[in-house]
């Protein structure tokens, strides 16, 4: 659970890590367990990422720019780290085939999906909300559905069946993955399976990293 830090405190930890303040932060989502250093922040759905970024994004004359569809980012250098060495042993496909394997698994990821995609979109002002409903302008209508019809990791989670794993998507990032189950996993009835799954791989594998 996180701890009572200042606003000041979290901004500080952040740029510890980030060597920046990303301008959409919002706040720390997720602590380690000793209450002093972040896992994970949660960010505002535009607008963020680095100044190269956003400068790379911005249409000039557009309201809406730099959409940022991670609302859940991590910032943990070490963890950032240890769940990279997994990616690089292919553990993102051993994940993949055990959801695959389980449709309780898969029920859950698709669910998370879901909340995601939903806390996004209602993460956003009214006033953005109708910005991103300027239909007629096709960067507008792109971002609008990556707002609200795409889940952790900007995942297209719309064209999967129920009971077909075949059409599941691809998991693309545990990074994000583990962000959202380090910073929901108190809040979800069903915390994110494959954030879940990596944790257990970091705990066993990695036994000196304090999560």
């Amino acid at each position: 659970s996180a701890p009572s830090a200042s606003k000041a405190t979290e901004l500080e930890r952040v740029r510890s890590q980030l060597g920046y303040v990303p301008t959409n932060f919002i706040s720390v989502s997720a602590w380690k367990s000793d209450g002093q250093q972040p896992i994970a922040i949660r960010t505002y759905p535009l607008n963020g990422g680095a100044k190269r970024r956003q400068s790379k994004a911005e249409v000039p004359g557009q309201a809406v720019n730099s959409p940022f569809p991670t609302l859940y980012w991590l910032t943990s250098p070490d963890i950032s780290k240890a769940i990279a060495d997994l990616e690089g042993r292919g553990y993102m496909n051993e994940i993949e085939a055990s959801i695959r394997e389980s449709s309780e698994l898969t029920s859950r990821l698709i669910q998370c999906h879901i909340q995601y995609a939903d806390e996004r979109w209602n993460s956003l002002s009214k006033e953005d909300q109708e910005l991103l409903a300027d239909s007629n302008n096709p960067s507008i209508e792109r971002m609008r559905i990556m707002m609200r019809d795409s889940g952790v990791s900007g995942t297209n989670f719309t064209m999967y069946t129920e009971g077909d794993s075949t059409d599941l998507p691809s998991i693309k990032c545990l990074h994000a993955h583990y962000a959202h189950f380090a910073s929901t996993k108190e809040q979800l009835e069903f915390p994110n399976p494959v954030g879940e799954m990596v944790h257990e791989a970091l705990q066993k594998g990695y036994p000196e990293l304090e999560l």
